[in-house]
């Protein structure tokens, strides 16, 4: 069994075991979901707060990675003061060393960066746009960082509510 997906079952399974509840139908993003994680396993859990009709709320004060893709969710919002931090496919020696070992104009890669980009459209085509001509293009550790309130400004991502 290969190392990465050793993790992220192990992700999935505290994932699962300290997700935060959803209350009158609205899902607050855990800090445990805010480092990121496995893409797919992002995908199909905001699939499945959409079908049930759930807000989704962010309001850590970093939501990296993979936790972005809530931003796709029908009903998302962002805090002003949240970092999302934005970065292209990677791999775990890239994340944990710095060093930008892939080749970051590899097809493959391209490739999976323009996938990326449909699903940000879901949420706004000129985020999807800046991910991939921009952030996109950036491994591992290194992200491009954007406020809640400057992706609101931006793009039009809803803010939450101040409670």
């Amino acid at each position: 069994m290969k190392l990465t997906t050793i993790i992220s079952a192990l992700a999935t399974i505290l994932a699962l075991t300290f997700a935060a509840p959803a209350t009158a139908n609205t899902y607050v993003v855990p800090f445990d979901h805010s480092g990121g994680g496995d893409p797919e396993w992002f995908a199909a859990h905001i699939a499945r707060l959409d079908a049930q009709g759930a807000s989704i709320e962010i309001r850590t004060r970093f939501c990296m990675s993979s936790c972005t893709l809530y931003l796709t969710a029908k009903k998302a919002c962002v805090a002003d003061y949240t970092t999302l931090g934005y970065h292209g496919p990677s791999n775990w020696a890239v994340a944990i060393t710095g060093i930008n070992a892939l080749n970051t104009r590899d097809a493959k890669r391209q490739e999976q960066i323009r996938n990326w980009g449909y699903l940000y459209a879901k949420a706004s085509q000129s985020m999807a746009d800046w991910f991939v001509e921009s952030a996109g293009q950036k491994a591992g550790a290194f992200t491009a960082d954007v406020k809640g309130q400057a992706a609101h400004d931006a793009w039009g991502i809803r803010l939450c509510e101040e409670k």
